[in-house]
């Protein structure tokens, strides 16, 4: 696909399947002609208690009554199907309009990675108490799991003694500009009397937005419609798969037009999956069913997240117990079989059955919150998984995933204990989710160097399958450092320095075998690091592939890099004294060229300064931050010079600033690089200054800027 230009016919479900599902599809369309579904999803978000159900239920009905507050919450989701709304474009057509009203309860919040998507109209419902609603938890999650979509904040306010504040609307769009967000105030109690002309505001704006919907209008095979409207009109809670195929098979088609195939059959139900008009399983146990009621299925599995008698167990139950309370709701034997098997892992992630007892479960979002005591071992390996942000419900999933070597029951709600024997050797290991200084997930193993090994392999695969539940999902994994400092600080239970993979990949693409530790400041050799932490032959799909494939192109191996280190350092003490009084004199030089090139920049910038680069993707506020950077840059770069006149060392505390000039430039967010990419020269003086800094970085034994960023800026 293009830059910027995502491909949407044939729909990404159908592309993901390779050529030739690409090329049935449009046989399909040639086929059958094509025609819009006119169909999407309203998502209705917000904590508990803002007036979400409220909302739903006065789409549907604008004299239904509202209550001063519902007696229950919304428990997992409740969708209303087919809330007609006039095409805004297109006189006569209707829009069908799924409304979602998603319990906004903290424990119910995991439901949100399997239904949130893209493509549909997102709604936030506020009662305008600042304390009672996290914008940025939803932004966050719809621009994770839905980019690009319009948001509408609606501000529903509360009857109430706590202050109300209205919504920062310039800031949040500033923010999140990914997202298409807009504000209304409607309070839902008065919408038939003072609140009406707000109430037909509102309704108006939802209608333009799905109107203007991209999947709302887009073509797709003309037959998939039948097929839509045949699983309708079943009014079943779930069929089997024959069911559906007899029903694509059956279809009343025009006469000389031939039968749809299963295949093609399968890329309808692919997307209506994605329209959120059904939902199936890959589990081979489930594989033959396709679950047309989400109210039936969901009611069924959340009902564990908010049983009373099961929070008090610490999140523990029987399958009895279970039971019992389906049986309260109607479900057959057989039903009651699926809802476990979806509970369970590789599908919902909600609970493990415990090894020591058949039939008992645990659902690890409802452990306690305290930790078990202090973990009793010394770290051979220490390891990190950063986020910006974390999905709720994602480390819980985790520990359902890990749950084969929990050690001794050792979990609680934002850790667990594991441990796994082979061969005799018995490997160990904490992993914890952590807040701060950064949301973390940190692996510390205690083992022989191969039984860590395979212990981090493990954990690495089963939060890599996580992950691609959450396609835009940004991690950055991280290796702690083995220098004397940070090895001193594992031992004494405290938080050593991290590398970066990226950095360490991009250091060797470089020829760079040694990278600086940024609390001991000494180098330490990359191969060191990474010796005991990944295996070749277990890389592949993992981000230690791009590493070892860096070693590869490079002829190297890891511990061609230690001998490379030790070769290195031992010729370097023998000649650098030759060399330091003619390097003294070229380094002064090359700190005034990269001092005049940085000042290059800044030009740019103060000159930009007097337009508006908005859309272009750069907010004022970039370039005010762009150009505070280049001069603290300029300003460092004058004390490193300064240093060198007077014949002395620059600082480390200097080379460390110079280096995290360029290592905050590498980030795709930072307000430098969003203000060269919006200035028509701004690309080529960043260029030139990365390049004229790269010639001083060696002498100073910095880190240069890696040849695959100075790409990535020259193409900018």
């Amino acid at each position: 696909m293009l830059f910027g230009n995502p491909i949407t016919t044939p729909p990404l479900e159908v592309v993901e399947k390779g050529r030739e599902a690409v090329l049935l599809y449009f046989e399909q369309a040639d086929v059958f002609g094509t025609a819009p579904l006119y169909e999407s999803k309203v998502m209705i978000l917000g904590q508990g208690g803002a007036g979400k159900t409220t909302l739903a239920q006065l789409l549907l009905d604008p004299t239904w009554e509202v209550k001063k507050r519902q007696d229950e919450s919304t428990l997992g989701v409740v969708v209303h199907k087919n809330r007609p709304f006039a095409h805004q474009a297109q006189e006569g057509v209707n829009i069908q309009a799924h409304l979602w009203d998603f319990g906004g309860q903290e424990v119910q919040k995991m439901l949100h990675q399997f239904f949130i998507t893209q493509d549909c109209l997102y709604v936030i419902v506020s009662d305008k108490r600042s304390e009672n609603t996290n914008f940025h938890y939803w932004f966050q999650i719809i621009e994770l799991l839905g980019p690009n979509c319009p948001v509408v904040v609606l501000e529903n306010p509360m009857e109430t003694k706590h202050v109300n504040e209205d919504f920062d609307l310039y800031s949040f769009r500033g923010q999140y500009q990914r997202l298409q967000i807009s504000a209304r105030e409607v309070n839902l109690k008065y919408i038939n009397q003072r609140a009406q002309a707000d109430w037909k505001a509102f309704t108006n704006e939802l209608a333009q937005h799905l109107s203007g919907l991209e999947i709302v209008n887009r073509e797709v095979p003309r037959v998939w419609r039948q097929i839509r409207d045949g699983l309708q009109a079943m009014k079943a809670k779930y069929i089997t798969l024959d069911d559906y195929y007899a029903l694509v098979e059956g279809l009343a088609l025009p006469p000389d037009t031939r039968k749809m195939t299963r295949e093609e059959g399968q890329q309808c139900l692919a997307y209506l999956k994605s329209l959120g008009d059904l939902t199936y399983f890959e589990d081979r146990e489930l594989a033959h069913l396709i679950f047309l009621d989400h109210n039936w299925l969901t009611d069924g599995l959340y009902y564990i997240l908010s049983d009373g008698e099961i929070k008090d167990s610490s999140g523990r139950f029987t399958r009895a117990q279970a039971y019992a309370k389906w049986d309260a709701k109607e479900y057959s034997e057989v039903e009651k079989g699926m809802l476990i098997q979806l509970l369970l892992k590789d599908q919902y992630d909600i609970c493990y059955e415990t090894p020591s007892q058949k039939d008992e479960f645990i659902t690890p979002l409802l452990l306690p919150a305290g930790k078990p005591g202090i973990w009793p071992h010394t770290p051979s390996l220490t390891y990190q998984y950063r986020y910006p942000f974390v999905p709720h419900g994602l480390f819980s999933r985790l520990i359902v995933r890990l749950n084969a070597r929990i050690e001794d029951e050792k979990r609680w709600k934002t850790g667990v204990w594991l441990s796994h024997t082979a061969q005799g050797q018995t490997t160990r290991a904490e992993v914890e989710y952590v807040q701060h200084p950064e949301a973390a997930f940190e692996l510390r193993i205690c083992g022989e160097p191969a039984g860590s090994q395979e212990m981090l392999q493990f954990i690495d695969h089963e939060l890599e399958n996580l992950h691609r539940d959450f396609r835009n999902l940004k991690v950055t994994r991280k290796v702690a450092c083995v220098c004397d400092v940070c090895k001193a600080e594992v031992k004494a239970g405290n938080r050593p320095f991290y590398h970066s993979l990226d950095n360490i990949n991009g250091r060797l693409a470089n020829r760079k075998y040694t990278v600086e530790c940024q609390k001991s400041h000494q180098d330490v050799s990359i191969g060191q690091i990474l010796q005991d932490v990944y295996k070749e032959e277990a890389a592949k799909g993992t981000q230690f592939e791009a590493i070892f494939h860096t070693l590869k192109e490079m002829g190297m191996s890891i511990n061609q890099i230690n001998n490379t280190n030790n070769n290195q350092s031992s010729a370097t003490s023998s000649s650098s004294s030759k060399a330091k009084a003619k390097n003294e004199v070229s380094i002064e030089i090359q700190i005034s060229q990269v001092i005049r090139e940085a000042g290059k920049v800044k030009e740019v910038l103060t000159k930009a300064q007097q337009k508006d680069l908005s859309n272009k993707g750069a907010t004022a506020e970039d370039l005010e931050y762009a150009l505070e950077d280049v001069e603290e840059f300029e300003s460092t770069l004058q004390e490193a010079q300064q240093d060198k006149e007077q014949g002395a060392d620059v600082s480390e505390g200097t080379k460390s600033r110079l280096e995290g000039f360029w290592n905050s430039l590498q980030e795709e967010e930072a307000p430098l690089r969003k203000a060269l990419q919006a200035i028509r020269k701004g690309r080529d003086y960043g260029v030139g200054l990365a390049r004229t800094y790269n010639s001083l970085a060696t002498n100073l034994g910095l880190t240069p800027v890696p040849e695959l960023a100075l790409k990535a800026l020259e193409k900018l």
